[in-house]
């Protein structure tokens, strides 16, 4: 449990850094989840954020990229090869709510084979 949810460093210090997996869920949108990743680029982490549509992808940017794109799930005549993530210490597996339960499996597997990484999922409840 987190004694003060606005005191990012012991979020991470106490919670993420310690255990390696975080899920971040907040009743709605707005609520700061993303920022504790975003706050671990700052502590000079490598931050991948895989996010569910192409839209989350733009709003995010640099250091973004599409669930079908960093699991190599192609669809149509384009060909998709599996991202190499080897150079990134995170891993944020943002709006996971969004996604089916067959995404999710790829995202708990992942989760299985790479206990080197620090993984972070955030979602909205609502």
């Amino acid at each position: 449990m987190v004694k003060d949810d606005w005191n990012t460093k012991e979020i991470i210090q106490e919670h993420i850094l310690t255990n390696k997996r975080l899920m971040i869920r907040a009743e709605y949108d707005g609520a700061g989840k993303s920022y504790i990743p975003q706050y671990m680029t700052e502590l000079g982490y490598k931050v991948m954020n895989v996010v569910p549509t192409n839209n989350l992808k733009q709003e995010c940017g640099k250091g973004a990229m599409t669930m079908n794109k960093f699991f190599g799930i192609s669809f149509g005549d384009e060909r998709l090869e599996k991202f190499d993530y080897s150079n990134y210490d995170v891993i944020v597996f943002d709006e996971i709510y969004f996604h089916s339960v067959g995404k999710l499996c790829l995202i708990w597997d992942f989760v299985m084979n790479n206990p080197d990484k620090i993984i972070v999922a955030t979602g909205d409840t609502k």
